[in-house]
């Protein structure tokens, strides 16, 4: 589990598409004290944006001293949504985010076992230490960890109500989007939202293939894991937590994306009151790839009532 690296600065929207445009482009520049000049920025600006495409998934690190390169989802994402502007796109990096190994703690922590619907900072900050104590071999001080709450909050939480957003003002994390959490700055609290994302049924998809990658499953593309629904419900690398939804949203979720998908893909089953899933082990980068060529369902004509 990794402590710091972002700087303080959340992801902002244009750090990523910035960020691989030079590394496919320029890649000696991730080595040398130009990097800043290279992406426009400043220099802590950006060692955060080297930190958000690793800790994303985005690229990887090879050697000591070398360039990162970029994966394959990096690669895919270069070519099929070079902007950032696709929502299967910062739905991915957000379960990247949360079950990524040696990933960000407070990620791993926020999403995989922090269970408070209404919370404080304070609060959460004190059952961050307590998690990073029993979690986590390498320590952080008391204010890495308070920084990287705080980004974390910084990326996810949309203020209630709205405050003017100034639309030449490029700082709003993306992730915010997202609509997993808000803050209300006159009672000091955060609240979770517990509703359906409606999420495309290929990225839903994407969160089970990464919780069997974690429990070290192969996944070949050429066989089918049987997941036991109710398992996934305490699973810290399941979908039910990394999206933070209710038991009756997940439901929901999981209907749609089965009707949306071919059987021979993803089908639910029932029997005997216990619900499975029978999903084709594709890696995760296949899943988004299907959810970029998804085509967005058409509305039907109603019928005229006779």
């Amino acid at each position: 589990m990794k402590f710091g690296g972002h700087e303080t600065f959340a992801l902002r929207a244009n750090w990523l598409p910035n960020g691989i445009r030079l590394l496919k482009d320029d890649p000696a520049a991730f080595t040398g004290a130009q990097l800043a000049d290279a992406l426009g920025v400043g220099s802590n600006m950006a060692k955060s944006i080297n930190h958000w495409l690793v800790q994303a998934g985005l690229a990887e690190r090879v050697k000591r001293g070398a360039p990162p390169r970029l994966t394959k989802l990096g690669e895919l994402v270069a070519k099929k949504d070079p902007y950032f502007l696709k929502r299967a796109t910062w739905w991915a990096l957000h379960v990247n985010l949360a079950t990524r190994p040696g990933g960000p703690a407070v990620w791993s922590f926020f999403f995989s076992s922090y269970a408070a619907e209404r919370f404080e900072r304070g609060a959460c900050l004190n059952e961050f230490r307590q998690w990073a104590e029993h979690s986590s071999p390498k320590q952080a001080s008391a204010d890495t960890r308070a920084r990287d709450l705080g980004c974390l909050l910084a990326s996810y939480a949309t203020a209630v109500p709205p405050e003017p957003v100034d639309p030449e003002d490029g700082s709003e994390c993306p992730l915010r989007r997202l609509g997993l959490l808000t803050y209300s700055p006159a009672s000091g609290y955060y609240q979770r939202s517990r509703e359906r994302r409606e999420l495309p049924g290929a990225v839903l998809a994407y969160a089970f293939a990464r919780m069997l990658e974690r429990r070290g499953e192969e996944l070949d593309g050429k066989r089918h894991a049987d997941v036991d629904i109710e398992g996934t419900l305490t699973d810290p690398c399941g979908p039910y937590r990394l999206f933070g939804l209710s038991f009756d949203a997940y439901g929901e979720e999981l209907q749609a994306a089965a009707a949306s998908l071919p059987d021979k893909d993803f089908a639910l089953d029932q029997l005997a009151g216990s619900r499975s899933l029978r999903l084709r082990r594709l890696p995760p980068v296949k899943w988004l790839q299907l959810a970029y060529a998804a085509k967005k369902p058409r509305n039907r004509p109603r019928k005229a009532a006779s």
